[in-house]
This record gives C-alpha cells, sequence and structure tokens, in this order.
C-alpha cells in the first residue's frame, strides 16, 4: 500500500510490542522499519524503467529479507543504545531491551509491511529469491484513506499518552481494531463482488478462461472486473451502491498477436508476468505500440477507455535489438486528474 499506511501499520505494531517499556521509541522505530522495504523504489537510481519495475516488491519485500534485515537492524539498534556515552542519559527502560527483543520488534515491523501489500492487487514476492510467484489477494486498495487516517489518528492520540497508562492501550487498540474490522469488511467485499462477477459472466453467456476483481483507487464500494476469453478480455466496473447487482462489461481485443513475433523478447516477458498475463496491445495515434495492465481498469469510471485512460500503461519503442520501455504511466494523463475523481465519485454512488 501507500507510504503513508505502511508508516502507521509499522508504528502500531512497534508500539504494540514494546511500547510500553519504550515509549514513543517504538512508534518511531516501528515506522522507520515500515518504510525500509519500500526503499527498493532507490532501484530507479541504476536500473533501466522495466528491471527496476520487476524488482519493486521482490526481494526487499520477502519474508528471506525480514527474516535477515531484523537481525541485522536489531544489533545496530543495541549497539547504538548500549554505547557508555548514551546509556547514562536514558530515561527510559530501551538500553535494557535485549537483542533477541529487538530481533523479534523489527520482524514483525518489517514483514507486516508485505503482508499488507499482498492485500493488494499490485503483487507482492513473498518467497523471493526462492521464487518470482507475486501474492495478491485484491481486496483494497494500493492507497485508502478510511483504512489510513482513522488508524493513524488513533496512533496520534496515543504518542500523546502515558506509555504505562491504560489510555494509551485503548487508543492503540481502538485504532489497531478498525483497521481489522475495516479488512475485514474489504475481504467481505472481495466476496461479494467476485459472485457478482461470475453471475455477469454466466448471464452474459461468456466463455470465460479466468477473471479478476479487484476496488478502484481510494475506496472499497467501486471495484473493476476484468475478464479473459481466448481471443479477448471484458474490462467493466460494479459499485456496491448499483441497482442491478452486475458488471458492465465491454469487450476489448487481445491484440497479443502483435507481439508474437517478439514473444522471448526481455521487455515484453517482464510486462507479460507484472500484469499475471492481464494485458492487451493496442497501436497508438502515433504508431508506437502500448502494453495495458488490465488488472486495475480505466481510470475512466464510465464510457470506453482510450490509449491514455488505462490506469498501468506501457508505451514500447521498437529497436534494432527488441523493444524497449518508452514510457510507462500510471494514473490518468497529465491534466485529468479532477475528471478523473469526478468520474470515480460519479460512478460509486452507482447507477
Amino acid at each position: 500500500m501507500d507510504s503513508l499506511s505502511q508508516i502507521v501499520l509499522g508504528a502500531a505494531v512497534g508500539e504494540a510490542y514494546l511500547g510500553r517499556r519504550i515509549g514513543n521509541k517504538a512508534m518511531i522505530w516501528g515506522a522507520v522499519a515500515g518504510t525500509i522495504p519500500d526503499l527498493d523504489v532507490v532501484s530507479n537510481l541504476w536500473m533501466d524503467q522495466i528491471d527496476s519495475l520487476a524488482f519493486h516488491r521482490g526481494i526487499s519485500h520477502s519474508l528471506f529479507f525480514s527474516v535477515v534485515m531484523a537481525g541485522l537492524l536489531a544489533y545496530l539498534v543495541r549497539q547504538w543504545y548500549t554505547r557508555p556515552s548514551l546509556a547514562p542519559k536514558l530515561k527510559d527502560t530501551v538500553g535494557r531491551v535485549t537483542t533477541r527483543q529487538w530481533y523479534l520488534f523489527f520482524f514483525l515491523t518489517l514483514f507486516t509491511h508485505p503482508l499488507l501489500d499482498c492485500c493488494t492487487a499490485y503483487g507482492t514476492q513473498l518467497w523471493a529469491p526462492f521464487s518470482d510467484y507475486r501474492i495478491a489477494w485484491n481486496i483494497i486498495s494500493v492507497a485508502d484513506p478510511l483504512w489510513t487516517l482513522p488508524f493513524g489518528l488513533s496512533l496520534l492520540v496515543a504518542s500523546r499518552l502515558d506509555r504505562e497508562g491504560k489510555a494509551r492501550r485503548i487508543a492503540l487498540y481502538i485504532g489497531i481494531a478498525w483497521a481489522s474490522i475495516y479488512m475485514l469488511w474489504c475481504a467481505s467485499n472481495k466476496h461479494r463482488v467476485d459472485r457478482v462477477m461470475q453471475a455477469s459472466i454466466a448471464e452474459k453467456g461468456i466463455e470465460a478462461k479466468r477473471y479478476t476483481t479487484g476496488p478502484s483507487i481510494l475506496n472499497n464500494i467501486l471495484w473493476s472486473g476484468t475478464v479473459e476469453t481466448e481471443d479477448e478480455f471484458y474490462l467493466g466496473m460494479y459499485s456496491l451502491l448499483d441497482r442491478e447487482a452486475s458488471f458492465k462489461l465491454s469487450q476489448l481485443p487481445k491484440n497479443h498477436e502483435l507481439l508474437q513475433a517478439d514473444s522471448d523478447d526481455h521487455v515484453v516477458r517482464t510486462l507479460r508476468w507484472f500484469s499475471n498475463g492481464y494485458y492487451n496491445v493496442i497501436t497508438r495515434r502515433d504508431g508506437r505500440l502500448q502494453i495495458n495492465d488490465l488488472r486495475y481498469g480505466s481510470t475512466r469510471a464510465m464510457g470506453e477507455p482510450g490509449q491514455d485512460d488505462f490506469v498501468f500503461r506501457f508505451v514500447l519503442e521498437d529497436t534494432p535489438s527488441g523493444y524497449s520501455l518508452d514510457e510507462a504511466e500510471g494514473g490518468p494523463p497529465k491534466g485529468g486528474e479532477k475528471e478523473m475523481m469526478r468520474s470515480l465519485i460519479t460512478r460509486v454512488k452507482g447507477i
């Protein structure tokens, strides 16, 4: 999920484990650890766009990384707090936290980051480096303020209260309870939406090979759905507030044959893997090929999507040595943010 959500989760886990002993330091260190896996974005400094895309949510989001990094952080933080020059100045028990306790603290605050990311549609390589399989449960958007903001507010209140007081625990547990209940509600919505998708496929007589559904950005009411058949995809949306429990599906050709001659190309192979096979190809107005990741649907909540309306789109440049990634875009085209939000809000209300 977004960085703010991961900071809040890491701070909450840290507070739950060591808050009574070391006060707000537990929140601070938890927030730091909750951010570390996303530092893989620094790969942009030396990797090209396609390799950086494959690297994100890779090894740094794995169980292996959490196990190893927790040990390194535990050792370094323990050494820091037991320095002779610092220990006499400490007014709490942080210096008496053992390396083993620090290890469990950092493992929990690190590993909950990829677990939360698994709840989104993006995909998380939890078993890297032993497998590049990407786990995606598709139950919550990559940014959902109704999950993050109340959770963060409860932590902010807790941080102002006595670390050993009952009120601080209550504030923390209210936040954790909210985050847990909201996530269960999201999972329940996923189950409901999948049943609507199955009924829509049957009603329309679509010979589906598979389908995927996921919530649209910033909410858990409006869901996008993608259905794959032998020769095409069907793309549509469904709001929990719709009067009719049915996905409004539009047909999109796969056009995979446009890439058939270069099916083993590194760029094409990576994008096929990244999209989990939910992609189509279009020829842009300028003649270049564009691969669209259809798992996220379109930024246009109503109407047929144009070439710039797909949430994830990748423009290819054909070179003598194969394809190169010329542009990688996410979200609405520049200047189209307000239009997208108006369309999104209108569609969330149902039709």
